[in-house]
């Protein structure tokens, strides 16, 4: 059995034998003749403690290698599941025979029960070991089908859209490209995908609402916390709304996932509240909250409120120097925000405290700001129907806009800031046949794993990380 099941139906099993096979997290010796092991299987985040005393034992050769078998080491214990006299616990398993199948070298790293997030990124093959990355990865499981389950509750249609791709959605030019031996395998320059969106907006011509959620690519020499150069995105579209309608639909997307979460892990949440994040649970309780709903404030609102928080003194501006928080918590930035700034993570984290700690959308952002495919505003048409959902201590968590369905303003929006046609011929062609108002969005998925458990650094919540100078395995 595993120990996930034996947790569902522990008052069942008590006085009945059965067989675990894990992995040693903890070993204590008590005295010649007793041991305490806890034992990990990975199907749960709760581990299992094991009594093994000589006297139970049928094998004394096997009881006699518990002593040379360390922290890792492959086994299967066999014995009567029992009630606890421990506090903390309901049960244990009284050991009486087993199987060591791999024991562990000295050179074992991960042979402190605690080591730093930075050291354990030099072994990616092993950190998924440790209790962290045990629940980092349990929560990532369960956030991927939960993501799923969301869309297709609401009736999307998932699209798997191509990793290889002309186009750079963004026009960023930051990308990975694809040849084979330096010859052109597909006629003309491809790369691979920095976004889905331009490729599932086309099923928003056959479809209502569509998404896709799949791996994407950034070429950025950026080796940050918040930078990953492969990651997840997940993008949805739909079609037949407004502005109010796609930000309804973010926000209740973030309901869902949240209120998912602390109701099927309200363990590892606590793990993370206790360890890395002070608050962590109240703060997605605060999202779940069906009552109340997410704040919504103009861009030109924010700026509005930065440049009174510096002229009573409570933002400084030091002119030329880099953005930053100091120590007191005082926001300092290198130049007076204008209109047609991107505000940046430390704005954006100062705006979401300032404003209750709580979600809040921006919206209508300057035109010169956001992507050609944006609609621009009918009333203000400095502006564009875009939105970025800010959320505690991380910002910007998801970015969404309408898209503009009007064949002349998508050109002429694209000649301003010279997106070239070559290569988007199609995607123009959606605004000639049959084109409808629609909308879409996008999140990171790393950034939501990251939100939902409170890491700091997103190299720690993907399995292995692509960052510049650093392709482990």
């Amino acid at each position: 059995m595993n120990i996930k099941e034996i947790n569902a139906k522990w008052e069942e099993l008590v006085g009945k034998d059965i067989s675990v096979g894990g992995w040693i997290e903890f070993k204590r010796e008590s005295n010649d003749n007793f041991y305490f092991l806890v034992l990990r299987d990975g199907s749960c985040f709760n581990n299992l403690q094991c009594i093994c005393d000589i006297s139970n034992f049928h094998s004394q050769n096997f009881f006699n290698n518990l002593k040379s078998i360390n922290r890792g080491s492959g086994i299967k214990l066999t014995g009567k599941l029992v009630k606890s006299p421990a506090k903390g616990q309901k049960f244990e398993l009284k050991v009486v025979d087993g199987d060591i199948y791999g024991d562990v070298e000295e050179s074992y790293p991960l042979q402190k029960s605690r080591l730093p997030l930075d050291v354990l990124r030099q072994h990616q093959h092993l950190r998924m070991r440790t209790r962290t990355f045990q629940a980092l990865t349990i929560l990532r499981n369960t956030l991927q089908y939960e993501v799923h389950q969301f869309y297709n509750k609401m009736g999307f249609m998932h699209i798997a859209t191509p990793l290889i791709t002309s186009n750079d959605c963004e026009g960023a030019g930051e990308t990975f490209d694809v040849s084979k031996g330096g010859k052109k395998f597909f006629g003309r320059d491809v790369h691979l995908t920095v976004s889905g969106q331009l490729h599932v907006e086309t099923f928003s011509g056959a479809f209502d609402k569509v998404y896709t959620f799949g791996p994407t690519f950034r070429a950025e020499n950026s080796n940050t916390s918040r930078h990953l150069a492969e990651f997840w995105m997940i993008e949805p579209e739909l079609s037949f709304i407004n502005f109010a309608d796609l930000q309804e639909n973010m926000e209740l997307f973030m309901k869902y996932i949240c209120t998912k979460i602390l109701m099927e892990h309200p363990d590892i949440i606590d793990f993370f509240d206790t360890f890395y994040e002070k608050g962590l649970k109240k703060r997605l309780e605060v999202i779940a909250n069906p009552v109340e709903s997410f704040l919504r404030k103009r861009y030109d609102e924010c700026l509005r409120f930065l440049w009174a928080e510096i002229d009573c003194g409570n933002i400084v501006v030091d002119e030329g120097k880099e953005t930053r928080r100091m120590e007191s918590g005082v926001l300092v930035l290198g130049k007076r925000p204008e209109f047609g700034d991107d505000f940046g993570s430390e704005i954006e984290k100062y705006l979401v405290e300032e404003f209750g700690n709580k979600p809040f959308f921006i919206t209508h952002f300057p035109r010169q700001l956001k992507s050609f495919y944006m609609r621009v505003d009918r009333e203000d048409e400095r502006l564009m129907e875009a939105t970025d959902l800010l959320v505690p201590g991380v910002g910007e968590l998801m970015g969404g806009s309408m898209r503009e369905e009007e064949l002349g303003r998508l050109e002429q929006v694209m000649g301003e800031k010279g997106v070239k046609g070559e290569g988007l011929e199609w995607y123009v062609d959606m605004r000639r046949y049959g084109s409808v108002p629609h909308g879409g969005y996008g999140m990171g998925f790393e950034r939501l794993v990251c939100f939902v458990s409170g890491m700091k650094n997103i190299k720690d919540v993907i399995p292995f990380y692509r960052a510049p100078n650093n392709c482990f395995a």
